[in-house]
């Protein structure tokens, strides 16, 4: 018989929590739904959390290169993915936008988890039919939309990895009424094909999907780790 004891209990944050990133497992980023603070911060154990940054509803949070990040659904001009503060904040701080997922406009936008490949990748899924799983790049001054790459409803949670030809392997959840399961997608440009690798079943969705932080018969090392849930 294993006990799980939470690393922070729900009365600690403010409404709604739906995501945390941390680097060691002892400090905390948390997204979530607050009428102040869409991201939060605390400490393992602790009783209290800092709020830290709107967008008030913030769905995913993550790290890349020491630097938290939110996405949030929230409509324009909150709609895609903020940087928070400068690096690892632990105090309130400002957002900027630095990804706009309504673009291109004059469709619906829904941005949930995303990935960064490299400092000029970035991936976002989104659960609208029309978007699917997109790519973004930074042209030195901006990010810019480059392409679908797969195209479906119901995409929240992503992932991935660099195989051993450089290209940018995906591992996505969908939620959708039919095709609700975990998915590979080798970006291969617009519309990659993917690839099921598995189904949830009935009565049952996937929330979240993160790489192992260990190696196999490895110490332990410092990594990124996040997790989602949707809304």
């Amino acid at each position: 018989t294993t006990t799980l004891d939470p690393v922070l209990p729900l009365s600690v944050l403010s409404t709604n929590p739906r995501g945390a990133a941390s680097m060691d497992g002892a400090a905390f980023w948390i997204s979530g739904q607050d009428a102040s603070f869409g991201t939060q911060y605390a400490i393992s154990g602790g009783s209290t959390a800092t709020g830290l940054a709107t967008p008030a509803n913030s769905r995913v949070v993550g790290i890349f290169n020491n630097q938290v990040y939110t996405s949030s659904g929230s409509g324009s001009p909150n709609n895609g993915i903020h940087r928070i503060g400068v690096g690892l904040p632990t105090a309130a701080t400002s957002n900027t936008l630095v990804i706009d997922t309504f673009t291109p406009t004059g469709v619906a936008a829904s941005p949930y988890d995303f990935w960064f490949a490299d400092a000029v990748t970035c991936y976002v899924a989104d659960d609208t039919a029309s978007r699917g799983l997109r790519k973004f790049t930074y042209n030195g001054t901006a990010w810019v939309f480059a392409y679908n790459v797969n195209v479906e409803a119901g995409y929240t949670g992503l992932t991935g990895v660099k195989n051993a030809s450089g290209q940018n392997v995906l591992y996505a959840l969908n939620s959708g009424a039919s095709n609700n399961g975990i998915y590979a997608i080798t970006d291969t440009g617009a519309s990659s094909s993917r690839t099921l690798i598995r189904a949830s079943g009935a009565n049952f969705a996937y929330r979240g999907i993160c790489l192992s932080p260990f190696a196999a018969n490895t110490a332990p090392i410092a990594v990124d780790q996040s997790v989602s849930t949707d809304e």
